[in-house]
C-alpha cells in the first residue's frame, strides 16, 4: 500500500513548540511559511502564517526523539526553522512503519523520527 503525500509544504516553517508524550509521542507545534499564489513570499513575521499541530505517535525510537526534543527549551531558537521536513528518502515508508525526516536551517541538525 502506497503511502499518502503530505498535506503541506514544510520549508521554512517555525516550530514554536515541541512536546514529548505522555505516550511514545511527540506534538510539534508550528506556523507554515505564507504562501501567495501558490509561492512562497520572500519573506514573513510570526503570525502570517499557517498555524498547525502535527502529532507523531506510536514512535519506535522514542528515546533518540526524547533526547532531541528534551532540550527545545534550550535550543528553540537554533533549530525552530526547518529546512526540509518529508519522508526519509533512504528508507520505505509504509502504513504503521514511517520515517519522516527533519532537517533545520541554522543548525544542519537533523533528525528521523520513526
Amino acid at each position: 500500500m502506497n503511502i499518502a503525500d503530505l498535506q503541506y509544504n514544510f520549508y521554512g516553517a517555525q516550530i514554536s513548540n515541541a512536546s514529548i508524550g505522555p505516550r511514545r509521542e511527540v506534538i510539534l507545534d508550528m506556523e507554515l511559511w505564507p504562501e501567495r499564489n501558490g509561492k512562497q513570499v520572500p519573506s514573513w513575521r510570526r503570525g502570517d502564517g499557517t498555524r498547525i499541530i502535527i502529532r507523531f505517535g506510536g514512535i519506535h525510537n522514542f528515546s533518540e526523539a526524547t533526547i532531541f526534543f528534551s532540550t527545545w527549551p534550550e535550543n528553540r531558537n537554533a533549530n525552530c526553522g526547518l529546512h526540509h521536513l518529508g519522508y526519509d528518502p533512504d528508507r520505505t515508508s509504509r502504513r504503521g512503519d514511517v520515517f519522516v525526516q527533519m532537517a533545520f536551517d541554522s543548525t544542519d541538525d537533523s533528525f528521523t523520527i520513526h
